[in-house]
């Protein structure tokens, strides 16, 4: 059966948020349709704002990539992250200043700490729209802004932040090995990370159980510089064996 226009670019939409690239003839043939017609659904698309064609084909806008990435990382381990949130709160006292880092964890923090009597620190676009409309004290570290990520990262973001002292700072990671450290992916991302524990009294990670036992492109720091290691109750017993034998404190959330 024939796709209507909006269904077809429906279905184009899917394979760019997949694939990131797209050739004209590659749609023409899977849609059968002319490649004349592939052309004008991609100027359409290139007008919602949600692909930048290119010659022969087109490819995912920076906002579009950045929507789906944030959409599908705020979609993984909801249950764990809610977890790790709710322990971390706990541990905020009224009064604290507080930094949060980019990660979706300490967005998922954020929505723990409204109206809380707080300031709270932060390079996160997203956490700075969860908190907009509460009491709590709000400071933007400035920067350049990572449309992938949501993160003001640079120069100005870093000055920002050594200035400042807080009393608790909350850093999450994209991996994590116990002998190794915390990893990121971004090194820009991760120099604000460093910036964030080096102006903290009291530093925790916050990281999920999926993370263990991965790496990324760059190391934010090793666990001697982190006070307390929160996760949640996925991790597997050898992990948990390991963390029994690490001279690391630790918290492991209970998933609802």
């Amino acid at each position: 059966m024939k796709l209507l226009p909006s269904q077809r670019r429906q279905e184009i939409k899917k394979i760019a948020t997949q694939d990131g690239v797209l050739r004209i003839s590659d749609l023409a043939d899977k849609f059968t349709v002319s490649e004349m017609t592939i052309r004008r659904d991609l100027e359409v698309l290139e007008e919602s704002g949600y692909l930048e064609r290119t010659f022969g084909g087109a490819v995912l806008s920076d906002q579009a990539a950045y929507e789906s990435s944030h959409s599908s990382r705020l979609e993984t381990n909801v249950a764990a992250k809610k977890a790790i949130a709710r322990y971390a709160a706990s541990l905020i006292y009224d009064g604290d200043t507080v930094a949060l880092d980019v990660s979706t964890t300490a967005l998922a923090l954020a929505h723990e700490l409204i109206n809380r009597d707080l300031t709270v620190l932060t390079n996160s676009l997203n956490v700075a729209l969860a908190l907009r409309s509460s009491k709590t004290r709000l400071i933007l570290s400035g920067g350049y802004l990572r449309q992938l990520s949501g993160g003001f990262v640079g120069p100005l973001a870093l000055r920002t932040i050594k200035d400042l002292r807080v009393d608790h700072s909350f850093i999450s990671a994209k991996g994590l090995t116990l002998s190794d450290g915390m990893f990121d992916s971004d090194l820009d991302e991760i120099e604000v990370k460093r910036a964030m524990i080096r102006s903290a009294t009291r530093v925790t990670a916050i990281v999920d159980s999926s993370k263990f036992g991965k790496r990324a492109l760059g190391k934010i720091v090793d666990f001697e510089a982190v006070d307390l290691l929160i996760s949640d109750s996925g991790l597997s017993k050898d992990i948990e064996h390991e963390l029994n034998n690490q001279d690391l404190n630790y918290h492991i959330a209970k998933i609802n």
